[in-house]
């Protein structure tokens, strides 16, 4: 018994299940040891007389074949009794034993590539007929693989219930065994002699159900030795079970066989983001023994193949040259899949999709039933006109007239079944596939279809009860012509157009006709089928197609018709013999939409009045420009909670406020703070000192018109007995350290979970989000505490006058204790300088993006591999961006960095070396007289001022680490919804509101993606816009001229945030989008000193602002990377221009431009 064959094998056909993700699919290849000749083929069953097909085929010396369906693979099941289709037929002849593979047709000549057209490519006759026989027992990965792989890759998840039944069910559903075998046989290739093939190679038999949805990606390996050894090793992502799972087996040439228990292969450094390498090198064991193998990959042997009708992923299939411990020869193969959807498909999927529909019959059933019931109404003889009627179309919120096809003169039991397919059919269409996908709706949709007598009308048309234009509900307008409806869409055949004027009192008038040329119009043929086409006669189109009686009478019967539905309809009309027939009416949709200028100011908050102070300061760090509906949903929301907290904790206010108090205003996508409510929360600084110190202010200045008589009338003052309280506040603020160390601590295993689809995936941010609100609070409660600090040491800097000193504070807030932000620019100095010391910098310099990343994240780019993954580590949590959640982390997409540090590889950059200023030495530097207790005093508000500043840095890392988490999060939902079928793209999440995406998950409203489209559209006009940085009331967007006028000097002032001179030209540049024009040595002149500029550092000689201070991050990083640096330089963004030649004096706090 030991020798027959597995029972369940003796079935040479797996039951097909009725399911679609069901597969039954055998996978043969063969290499030769003597030259490059190979032959990979793979025959899939799948419902509904479908079946994948893989041919692959190289024959050394003649060149490289592939099937003609290629990068293609569905072609039509071709028998029952084996596995067949296209041409290449696969029969099991004694189960585990022996097989036979053939085919004969035709394949295409040539190198393989990922598109072909039919044109493309010589089609070559070839017939080769193989038999297969093992050489290794059967080895099956449900009860074979060794158990510690399983393990290993458990133990990377997160334990649920719910993981282990998803496990459970994948155990039950599919099933996977190999064997290992020899090929011999013939080949006879066109203008080729016959040859003789003798391969060796793995077969492999998968059936049950495979949901390749599930699958991220994998990697395999499949290796054949010249000692008989043969071996598997597979390294996959499947997020719903495991997320990092590498399994496989050893088949030792004396039989046994052996699970791999443990392996060092990564699937991040093995092919990633589809950048296939040459080589890879991989370790394992197996019974008890290590196994080394290099894998050389061929490059002109990489065929690919898209999955399925869909093509949601993709298949390399690469051939390799292997070998084991250094000594033995091995051949073989890299399989790689990636779950990408196939580009640019979906046109030629429709297309074929329509063609099924077209060549398939209808059933008995419903062709019985649907001539049934003309004959009860007698219409078999009659010309019956055949329309579709999806489910939902023609609703207030779409209309899809126009995508779907109509059968119109349609006679006899033929005709009628013929057009009923073809209005199935023109559902999946493309323009009918494409707007439902535009829209978020699902693809596969309900249609019913509508069969009418045809109306052989002397005159026909269309008829709108209002301005189709303008909406406009007193107006009602005709188009007609002669004949049949269908001449009044066509271009060339220019209709008549008739305008109503409707009122109670005067009724139904005509105000205006426009005659159309009418040079053809349509009427039926009578034998039915056919729709003829015939020139009008010239008097004809010399007169309006219908006599003014109609017309009213038309007009007339629209109206009720109008009045019966509630709202303007569009409706199709029919005269003959003076008879009237309204054959369809539709809900006008076109007139609903917002305008421009509604979506500019679709987010703007109320200001209760316009005594409101706004500013841009601070907030424009971490928003720069318009934001997203969904970064205001978020961090707008979390803003005004940290804000009121604020508010709350230091007396202020006695409860958290949803809509009344705002300390965070909008208008046209971009943010403002509210002077008044942060005076507010800031004035328990104060009670110690008794000013209004302008670095309690975000715009770090004074402000004489705004005093605390304002605060008094806004309702913010604190009676003398909250003010009392407030000292609590500032003790709360001095332990926010407790805080920070809270966040240390949950960060080690801070997760947010993925959800096993969208709604879940939806469920767990909404669940999350009060950690990003805590995050946040955290963050700011840290900076609140440096603002204090500061703002003690400003006042006795200045002797209780007032005085702003920036140049002074800029000096003593100089090397800060080491805060992780603050190290960006000297860690990018790194990888600049260890790429440099690899000696292939030009080399570096040409590679695309997407090559330079794979590049540094695999072992041959040595130190600045470590260096680059160092950086990722550390700082990959940044992003250009800081508050957007549209902007992807670094370490989410690390092809934003590559631009920088090529550009500075390839250039003379030098790294700056970080000077060291000590307390003393930096009271020492500060001219002003300092006296008595304050000399004394002054030491430790240094020290407290510079260790304020690097908690709030830290603080803000913290909170930078969640705000990462997060977006990953947003994208990760945007890529499972696009999946699904919400979002047609995945960018369009973030024009969406976060409760507007929880009403998509349960409703799929078609309005709100219409919306978030035109958002996107809008947000570039939006960051257009400039602002003041304080205004009064509602902003008021810049002028250039009025701008350019206030800035007429020759040279322009600034507050001193970094000393040093720089000489260079100026880089003028409105966002970080327009940051790869930066060049070595330029001076950066921008409005806003974001947090994306500071990676920028080492590539820049300086740094000018329009807005900030001295406690920006830009400018604290600035001062300790050492780069010059003035900010708050007005008018600077208008008056140069990139090219400039300037000079930056960070001593003075000028900037220059120099003669040509």
């Amino acid at each position: 018994m030991a020798l027959m064959p597995y029972p369940r094998a003796c079935h040479v056909r797996r039951a097909q299940a009725s399911r679609s993700e069901a597969l039954d699919s055998v996978y043969f290849t063969g290499f030769t040891e003597a030259d490059k000749t190979f032959v990979i083929v793979r025959l899939a069953r799948r419902p509904n007389g479908v079946c994948e097909i893989w041919l692959f085929l190289r024959v050394d010396g003649v060149g490289e074949f592939q099937h003609p369906v290629h990068p293609d693979m569905i072609v039509a099941d071709e028998s029952e009794k084996c596995w067949s289709g296209g041409g290449l037929t696969i029969e099991c002849l004694e189960p585990h034993r022996r097989w036979k593979i053939a085919f004969q047709g035709l394949l295409r000549k040539g190198p393989y590539r990922q598109q072909w057209s039919d044109e493309e490519g010589e089609l070559v006759h070839v017939k080769f007929s193989l038999c297969w026989t093992t050489f290794t027992d059967v080895f099956d990965f449900k009860f074979d693989s060794h158990p510690d792989s399983f393990a290993r890759a458990l133990a990377l998840e997160k334990w649920s219930r719910e993981l282990f039944q998803r496990i459970k069910r994948d155990g039950e559903q599919h099933s996977r065994y190999e064997q290992w075998g020899q090929q011999i046989g013939e080949i006879e290739i066109e203008n080729h002699q016959k040859r003789e093939l003798f391969l060796r190679g793995i077969r492999t038999h998968s059936y049950g159900i495979r949901n390749w949805e599930e699958f991220y990606r994998y990697v395999m390996l499949l290796m054949h030795f010249e000692d008989g050894t043969s071996a598997h090793l597979t390294v996959l992502c499947k997020p719903a079970t495991t997320t990092h799972l590498a399994v496989g087996y050893v088949l030792f040439p004396n039989g046994k066989k052996a699970g791999i228990d443990w392996t060092d292969a990564s699937l991040a450094e093995m092919a990633d983001d589809g950048i296939i390498k040459d080589t890879y090198r991989v370790s394992f064991t197996a019974d008890g023994k290590s196994f080394s193998v290099c894998a050389t990959l061929d490059k002109e042997a990489r065929p690919m193949v898209y999955n399925g009708l869909i093509g949601k992923g993709v298949f390399h299939e690469c051939i390799a040259d292997f070998q084991l411990n250094s000594s033995l020869r091995g051949w073989g193969l890299v399989e790689c899949y990636y779950s990408k959807i196939k580009p640019g498909n979906l046109q030629e999927l429709c297309k074929r999709c329509s063609e099924m529909f077209n060549a398939t019959r209808l059933s008995r059933e419903i062709e019985d039933a649907v001539l049934q019931r003309l004959e009860e109404l007698g219409l078999q003889q009659e010309l019956l006109a055949v329309r579709p009627s999806p489910v939902g179309e023609d609703t207030t919120d779409k209309a899809a007239a126009g995508h779907l096809q109509s059968e119109l003169g349609i006679k006899g039991r033929q005709q009628v079944c013929g057009a009923i397919l073809a209005c199935w059919a023109s559902l999946y269409s493309f323009p009918a596939v494409r707007y439902r996908h535009q829209r978020g709706q699902l693809i596969p949709s309900l249609m019913g279809v509508v069969i009418q007598q045809m109306v052989p009308a002397e005159a026909a048309g269309t008829l709108f009860t209002c301005d189709p234009l303008t909406g406009h509900p007193g107006k009602i307008i005709i188009k007609g012509n002669y004949g049949i409806g269908e001449s009044t869409v066509t271009s060339n055949m220019e209709p008549d157009t008739i305008t109503l004027l409707h009122s109670p009192k005067s009724g139904l008038q005509v105000t205006s006709k426009k005659i159309g040329s009418k040079k053809q119009y349509v009427h039926l043929s009578v034998g039915g089928g056919t729709m003829m086409l015939e020139d009008s006669h010239p008097t004809e189109t010399s007169q309006c197609c219908i006599s003014d009686d109609i017309i009213l009478k038309v007009a007339g019967l629209a109206l009720w018709v109008r009045k019966a539905y509630g709202s303007a309809r569009d409706i199709e009309w029919a005269v003959k013999e003076n008879l009237i027939y309204f054959l369809q009416a539709r809900p006008m949709t076109s007139f609903n939409m917002e305008s421009d200028f509604e979506l500019m100011h679709e987010f703007d908050t109320g200001l209760p009045s316009d005594l409101q102070w706004l500013t841009t300061a601070t907030i424009s760090e971490a928003a720069p420009g318009a934001i997203t509906p969904l970064t205001w949903s978020v961090f707008g929301t979390a803003t005004q909670y940290v804000i009121q907290q604020l508010g709350a904790l230091n007396g202020g206010l006695s409860q958290l406020k949803l809509h009344s108090l705002r300390g965070l205003d909008m208008y046209c996508g971009h943010l403002f703070l509210s002077i008044l409510s942060y005076a507010a929360s800031c004035e328990p600084s104060n009670v110690l000192n008794q000013k209004n110190n302008p670095f309690c202010s975000p715009v770090e200045k004074e402000l004489n018109e705004l005093g605390f008589h304002d605060i008094i009338l806004q309702g913010f003052y604190l009676s003398p007995w909250r003010k009392i309280f407030s000292f609590k506040f500032m003790k709360f603020l001095l332990n926010s350290s407790s805080k920070q160390r809270y966040w240390e601590e949950q960060l080690q295993n801070f997760s947010i979970p993925s959800g096993s689809d969208a709604a879940e995936a939806y469920l767990h941010l909404t669940k999350m989000l009060p950690e990003y609100f805590n995050a946040y609070l955290t963050s700011v409660m840290n900076f609140s505490a440096s603002i204090m600090w500061t703002s003690y040491l400003i006042d006795t800097l200045s002797q209780g006058e007032n005085k702003l000193t920036a140049e002074a504070i800029a000096v003593l807030c100089k090397n800060c204790p080491d805060a992780l932000s603050t190290e960006l620019p000297h860690s990018v100095e790194v990888i600049i300088q260890a790429v440099r010391d690899q000696g292939n910098s030009a080399e570096f310099a040409k590679m695309d993006s997407q090559m330079a990343v794979s590049w540094l994240l695999s072992a041959d780019s040595r130190e600045a591999g470590k260096a680059f993954q160092s950086f990722l580590k550390r700082h990959g949590f940044f992003s250009f961006g800081e508050a957007e959640l549209r902007s992807k982390p670094w370490a989410d997409d690390p092809t934003q960095l590559i631009p920088l540090i090529q550009r500075a590889v390839a250039s003379n950059h030098i790294s700056k070396k970080k000077t060291q200023t000590s307390v003393e030495e930096a009271i020492a530097a500060v001219n002003i007289p300092i006296t008595g207790l304050r000399k004394v005093i002054l030491p430790l508000l240094v020290r407290k001022a510079r260790d304020g500043i690097s908690k709030r840095e830290y603080s803000k890392t913290l909170a930078r680490k969640v705000y990462a988490l997060f977006k990953t999060a947003y994208w990760d939902l945007a890529r499972q919804m696009v999946k699904e079928g919400f979002l047609p793209d995945e960018d369009l999440l973030f024009f969406l509101t976060h409760s507007e995406v929880g009403e998509i998950l349960q409703h799929r409203p078609l309005d709100i993606i219409l919306r978030a489209n035109r958002r996107k559209r809008i947000l570039d006009q939006q960051n257009l816009l400039q602002f003041p940085e304080v205004a009064m009331g509602r902003p008021v967007p810049l002028h250039f001229k009025e701008v350019a006028d206030l800035t007429a000097e020759a040279v322009l002032s600034g507050i001193i945030i970094s000393q040093g001179v720089a000489k260079g030209t100026a880089r003028v540049l409105k966002s970080v989008a327009e940051a790869s024009s930066i060049q070595q040595g330029d001076i950066l002149i921008v409005a806003i000193p974001e947090v994306g500029w500071t990676y920028y550092f080492p590539l820049l000689g300086g740094l000018v602002t329009e807005i900030g201070g001295i406690l920006s991050h830009g400018g604290i990083i600035a001062r300790e990377y050492g780069l010059p640096c003035i900010m708050k330089c007005k008018g600077a963004t208008i008056c140069f221009k990139s090219g400039d030649k300037v000079i930056l004096d960070g001593f003075k706090g000028t900037v220059q431009k120099l003669e040509e």
